[in-house]
């Protein structure tokens, strides 16, 4: 049944998500001066938090915390206020009511969350909150369309605070551009960060990845 399920997530609810580019662009506008972002969600979306919080501190400079929701009361939840930066993942899965329980606490708070939930969903409250809808599917595949969404707005965040050259974005929290033994090559006409392993002046590829952006 699961596989059944899952081979049908798909790019069609893929194509979907990144259709949502222009509503995270415009989002970008509000976060980019932030100091801080906190990623909220529980269950298997708490894992989709951590990579999110990743990504925006990579790409952005910006310190971002991924916050199990089900911790909110032992500590993240003081961090709450009207100027606070957040993005909670609320999709209709089996942890729906705890995380809709979260919600009321932040806006009790007087919090102002960016919420990234499931697809008309009525249960979400639509008055002066962002929401990013995202196509439904089985609760252990969310993850793979949630982290779309937040990987675009890291990437639209840079974008604002001047951190692109125009044809790419690379990950400043990499450190290498700011050590010797570092440097960006091109290799298959893809750009690669390499590493100087030895004195005969030897450089090999550091398998940190590429420096492509969405574009």
């Amino acid at each position: 049944m699961l596989c059944r399920t899952g081979s049908s997530v798909p790019s069609d609810q893929i194509r979907t998500v990144l259709n949502s580019d222009k509503t995270l662009r415009a989002l970008s506008e509000t976060l980019y001066n932030k100091r801080s972002i906190l990623v909220m969600g529980r269950g298997s979306n708490y894992a989709t938090c951590l990579e999110g919080a990743l990504k925006l501190k990579e790409l952005t400079y910006l310190h971002a915390e991924g916050i199990l929701t089900g911790e909110l009361k032992h500590g993240p939840l003081a961090m709450v206020d009207s100027e606070s930066a957040i993005i909670m993942l609320i999709p209709h899965d089996g942890l729906f009511q705890k995380s809709m329980n979260a919600l009321h606490e932040v806006r009790a708070r007087r919090g102002n969350p960016i919420v990234i939930c499931s697809e008309n969903d009525p249960e979400i409250p639509k008055d002066n909150m962002a929401t990013i809808e995202l196509p439904s599917t089985v609760d252990c595949l969310q993850g793979i369309l949630a982290v779309i969404p937040l990987q675009l707005l890291a990437f639209h965040i840079a974008v604002r605070r001047g951190l692109d050259d125009g044809v790419h974005v690379t990950p400043p929290a990499l450190g290498w551009r700011h050590c010797k033994k570092w440097r960006l090559t091109t290799v298959n006409g893809v750009r690669v960060v390499c590493q100087f392993i030895s004195k005969s002046s030897d450089w090999a590829l550091a398998g940190l990845g590429t420096s492509e952006c969405l574009r």
